[in-house]
């Protein structure tokens, strides 16, 4: 199971924090004191088992609220809730919510005492005993750290007791009838037999039947000791018979050994085992054919280009060649790890060649965009006056070239503006008509002079009509003249203001026309200089002015680039130089051994010195083999001076004398061999006796078998006295068959008593019914009654005393062998841990006798056993109690997450790192949170972890980090 995220409202000090994508491998959580890592340690204890009834946990700032994400190793997702002191609740995110049941479920239903105690490690839990632990929680902690059913173990010896305790209040200790609840029923059966028994002394004929049964009981005893000699003498012969082959074989052996030379060769000293000289002949012969392989090999590749030498011939080039590649060795090895890096210089110099070539193909089709023909040759570029050139001066000129370009397009508009409004006017004024004075008069005249005449005719029929149409006509007249009159004089002043107008737009066009002309020549002038400077830095002369600025920008530009590019090239060569002259010396190194190994050829034939950097790839594959080649030559020298080596060690371990050549050496191996084989053999035969011996000896030592050889069951007898005892009756029989046939005459005589023994017994039981008939009176009846009541009432009591007796034997012999196989399995993978965390140091952990004591002995390297963890140094004494909290973490599955609080604290660096990396390879199956305050821990985990999870703690709020950031914080603390 891993947790991948949390969700913090109200813990202690942590408050509304969020850890997302947490990972299920190793996470790693820094922070200064009090910031809230022990917070955080306790809140993961509690996580699957809910906060109620926990102790010593933060106060919440109101109430408490985790949630938390969770995945099972089925891929299945699920989320926990806790609020409050209310017990965990569990819903499904992703796959089958009938696999959890409960938050306990997502621990594997381990018990809270367990995962925290096992889970949870910090510098309390690496003690002995952890504090503030009672005895029932000390043997509870015992059976979960040393598991393999120790906890269902203590659960029987109380069960045990139970029962025994029950039964000894029935029956007592040893079970007696006369104890306990036994007693009353005991006392009841003894009085009936003793009424019984009163009872039968009544009756004369049951006593003469009683001396008849006695008579036939002597008769049968009789019988039956005559019967036992004869079945003594059927075990002697059974005993002779079956070791009749057996102890010819013995005396066979103890013949052949008694030889004059088989006791010389046995009494030879072996200095040496069959398997030490097995172990020389197999060595010899495995370095010698290792030798002629490579040998073999190496000259086929040395030799294949000139197999028409002869024998001798190419053995003095190869032996040339070899010494050749041995002596140029750590110069051939220096070229080839320096041929990575040469490589790599060959690859950047065709890359920046490329490079190099591309940019100044680049440069010249932006050179031809800037101008046509710019871009045929670089050197144009170049060789422009730039370097002369005032570029703020043309810059400048241009500027106010533009600016009077501008200023005389406004002289042109305004002058055409002018000309518009002077033409406009022109014609407003020809449209004004002012007539004079006199025509008003003319006319006013000519209207009253048509009303007096109007008057007058009506006058003729009406006067008063006639005079007022008079009068009105003639005022009529008068006023329409006087505002005519009006009238026209403001189209007058309407005039005069136009010619005013006129007059003064004049007066500006002819300004904006001397303007006009002074920007010309200022603009003619500065069109000279442009020229000046177009001729001067080679610029286009069709290039329109506005567009000098421009184009200046980008010839300086390109002329940069170009500049750049001759730095670059010039940069190349030199390198191309460099990388030239390291090629040239591995080249030069390589065409001196090549010479050597092809004699008339030489490098040159397939690469000469001007491809070095062409064919430089070739050049340093040819390295390779000739590495391979130099290899391959000191292994031959390695596994010679090694046959070497062997030779000596065999001479002086063999006390051989001096002998040289392979094949003198092993059959001197073989005859040697041959020798200790025959001489292994012997002693095996030897071995067979003392075994044949030993075996007919503890063959006769049997009751039975020492009663049939005549020998009394305390009488001490010396092994060869009873060969002996067993020779005599041996050399009765001469063979096998006649042991056979006093065997069968033996079975008949046996058959015979037996018979008479049988019928003897019938007369017996007859005899028994008719004493039973005598005694069936009343007393007998009566006492046998009592008894068989008494036995009715004692036989449940009985039973029940049985199998409690019973039960507690089978759960004590349960327990023991329990433990005893537990103690050499228990502390097997925790043993790996601790020699990986000492380094060796220590290999092996042992459980004490008493497996609840907490204690362990300890195995050093040189086998010393400590008898105690009380003696070890506080950190070895930690590395242990990790070992094995670390071995029982690994053997409950599915995985659960660890944390670790600061548990390293007190290891050195060296098993910090030993340590860290036994972490890191736990938590490819477990998820580890390891809570720290240590700089130096987190750096380890950076050594020896690639996929760790860091975050920084600080007063409750979790940041993500990288570890490198997290040892600055830390080491600012």
């Amino acid at each position: 199971m891993k947790i991948k995220r949390l969700r913090i409202d109200d813990f202690g000090i942590i408050r509304n924090q969020t850890i997302e994508d947490i990972s299920s491998n190793m996470v790693v959580i820094g922070g200064p004191n009090r910031s809230g890592k022990t917070t955080f340690k306790k809140l993961l204890k509690c996580l699957g088992y809910g906060f109620k009834g926990q102790s010593n946990l933060p106060s919440p700032n109101n109430k408490y609220r985790v949630e938390g994400d969770f995945m099972l190793e089925t891929g299945d997702k699920f989320q926990l809730l806790i609020e409050g002191h209310s017990e965990p609740k569990v819903s499904c995110l992703q796959g089958d919510f009938s696999r959890v049941k409960g938050s306990t479920c997502l621990y594997n239903n381990l018990d809270m005492f367990t995962y925290q105690q096992l889970f949870t490690i910090s510098l309390e839990e690496l003690k002995r005993l952890p504090d503030n632990l009672d005895k029932k929680e000390e043997d509870k902690l015992q059976s979960v750290l040393l598991g393999a059913g120790l906890k269902d173990i203590i659960q029987i010896s109380p069960v045990e007791k139970k029962l025994r305790k029950e039964a000894e209040k029935i029956g007592g200790k040893n079970g007696s009838p006369n104890v306990k609840e036994f007693k009353p029923f005991y006392n009841q059966i003894k009085a009936g037999l003793e009424l019984r028994d009163r009872a039968k002394s009544q009756v004369n004929m049951y006593y003469q039947k009683l001396n008849e049964k006695k008579e036939l009981d002597d008769q049968i005893k009789e019988i039956q000791d005559r019967l036992d000699d004869q079945s003594l003498i059927s075990t002697r012969l059974e005993v002779l018979e079956h070791w009749y082959t057996d102890y010819q074989k013995l005396t066979d052996l103890e013949n052949s050994l008694n030889a004059p030379d088989i006791k010389n060769l046995l009494q030879e000293e072996c200095y040496i085992s069959l398997e030490k000289i097995d172990q020389f002949i197999e060595e010899y012969q495995n370095l010698s054919n290792d030798i002629e392989t490579a040998y073999e090999a190496f000259v086929n590749k040395i030799t294949q280009n000139y197999l028409d030498k002869g024998k001798l011939e190419k053995e003095k080039i190869v032996s040339a060649v070899k010494k050749s590649l041995i002596t140029n060795y750590n110069q051939i090895d220096m070229y080839y790890r320096q041929a990575s890096g040469l490589r790599e210089r060959l690859q950047r110099y065709r890359e920046e060649k490329a490079e190099i070539q591309n940019t100044e193909y680049n440069l010249k089709i932006e050179a031809n965009k800037v101008s046509d023909g710019l871009g045929d040759s670089l050197d144009k570029i170049t060789n422009m006056k730039l370097d002369n050139l005032n570029k703020d001066a043309l810059i400048r000129c241009i500027e106010e070239y533009l600016e009077l370009s501008r200023q005389k397009n406004q002289v042109l508009e305004d002058k055409k503006s002018f000309e518009e409004e002077l033409n406009h006017l022109n014609s407003q004024l020809a449209k004004i008509r002012t007539p004079e004075s006199i025509s008003y008069l003319n006319k006013y005249f000519m209207f009253s002079l048509i009303f007096v005449i109007v008057g007058g005719i009506t006058g003729l029929v009406n006067i008063l009509l006639g005079t007022l149409i008079g009068s009105a006509g003639i005022i009529g007249a008068g006023l329409y003249i006087l505002i005519k009159h009006q009238n026209t004089s403001h189209e007058r002043l309407r005039k005069d203001d136009l010619m005013f107008q006129i007059d003064k737009t004049q007066k500006q066009l002819e300004i904006e026309i001397e303007k006009e002309k002074e920007l010309v020549e200022e603009i003619k002038d500065l069109e000279n200089k442009i020229e000046w400077y177009k001729q001067n830095i080679g610029l286009n002369k069709n290039i329109a002015v506005e567009m000098i600025k421009e184009h200046l920008h980008q010839v300086i530009t390109l002329n940069e680039k170009v500049e750049n590019l001759k730095s670059l090239k010039i940069n190349f060569e030199q390198k191309k130089i460099n990388l030239v002259n390291e090629f040239e010396k591995l080249y030069t190194l390589i065409d001196e051994i090549y010479t050597k190994m092809y004699q008339t050829t030489s490098l040159q034939n397939e690469i000469s010195k001007e491809e070095v950097l062409t064919k430089g790839e070739n050049l340093l594959i040819k390295l390779e083999q000739l590495l391979e080649l130099s290899k391959e030559a000191l292994e031959i020298k390695r596994l010679e001076q090694r046959k070497k080596d062997l030779e000596e060690k065999m001479i002086s371990e063999l006390n051989l004398n001096e002998i040289s050549g392979t094949k003198s050496i092993l059959s001197t191996l073989k005859t040697l061999k041959d020798r200790i084989t025959k001489q292994e053999k012997y002693r095996q035969l030897e071995e067979e006796l003392s075994i044949l011996k030993s075996q007919l000896v503890s063959f006769l030592k049997m009751d039975r078998v020492k009663e049939a050889f005549g020998i009394e069951e305390d009488h001490l007898v010396q092994n060869e006295e009873l060969i002996k005892r067993f020779r005599n009756y041996w050399k009765e029989y001469a063979i096998v068959k006649e042991i056979k046939e006093s065997k069968k005459e033996n079975e008949r005589k046996i058959a015979e008593l037996k018979e008479r023994l049988d019928k003897a017994k019938d007369n017996t039981k007859q005899l028994e019914l008719e004493l039973k008939d005598l005694a069936t009176d009343e007393n007998i009846q009566k006492s046998q009654a009592k008894i068989d009541s008494a036995r009715k009432d004692l036989r449940p009591l009985a039973e029940k005393y049985a199998v409690n007796k019973v039960a507690a034997f089978l759960l004590k012999e349960a327990k023991s062998k329990f433990l005893k196989k537990a103690k050499e399995d228990l502390l097997k993978e925790a043993n790996v841990y601790f020699e990986k965390i000492t380094d060796g140091d220590y290999k092996g952990i042992m459980p004490v006798p008493d497996l609840m004591n907490s204690d362990f002995h300890i195995e050093s390297k040189n086998g010393e056993i400590v008898q105690t963890t009380d003696v070890l140094s506080r950190g070895t004494k930690e590395q242990l109690f990790l070992s094995v909290r670390l071995s029982r973490i690994k053997e409950i599955t599915p995985p659960l997450p660890v944390i670790l609080d600061d548990t390293l604290t007190n290891f050195d660096m060296y098993h910090l790192g030993r340590t860290v990396s036994l972490l890191t390879e736990l938590s490819k199956t477990h998820q580890i949170f390891i809570l720290t305050c240590h700089p130096e821990l987190v750096k380890a985990i950076l050594d020896y972890s690639q996929s760790a999870q860091f975050f920084s703690l600080k007063n409750g709020v979790f940041s993500p980090t990288k570890g490198e950031e997290l040892i600055t914080n830390l080491n600012r603390r």
